[in-house]
């Protein structure tokens, strides 16, 4: 039998359930690597009651449009970033705009993506120089 993908199997969920915080889900209509409905689905299971919906671009613009838009303290949540981004240097971008803004961003299904932990923020750095 197939072990069904839960969240609780990343590290970015159990930090989003311990937290107990509400959380932002944001969901690339458009994304190549997974359906709409997927990463939705994701989303939901990790907490995320209040997600919304916007779309894939190369350098995360339309993304990073929608942190603009966050109050500063929000937490956001993304399946996964390759649905929202597509470079280095301009997830670099959206990390330093999310703690610029005094947010906090993971990715479910890169646990490496949490800028509320120390070496989320640490593993960005590395992996974009």
């Amino acid at each position: 039998m197939k072990k069904k993908e839960t969240l609780s199997n990343f590290t970015s969920a159990n930090y989003l359930h311990a937290e107990k915080v509400m959380i932002i889900g944001y969901v690339s209509a458009d994304c190549p690597f997974a359906s709409r409905d997927a990463q939705k689905r994701l989303l939901q299971e990790s907490g995320c009651y209040v997600i919304t919906t916007g779309s894939f671009s190369k350098s995360g613009s339309a993304f990073l449009q929608f942190i603009a838009r966050q109050k500063a303290g929000a937490h956001i949540a993304v399946a996964q970033m390759d649905c929202i981004v597509s470079s280095w240097r301009h997830l670099r971008d959206i990390v330093m705009q999310v703690q610029n803004r005094n947010c906090t961003l993971v990715s479910l299904k890169e646990p490496w993506i949490n800028t509320s932990a120390g070496r989320g923020t640490l593993m960005l750095e590395v992996g974009g120089t």
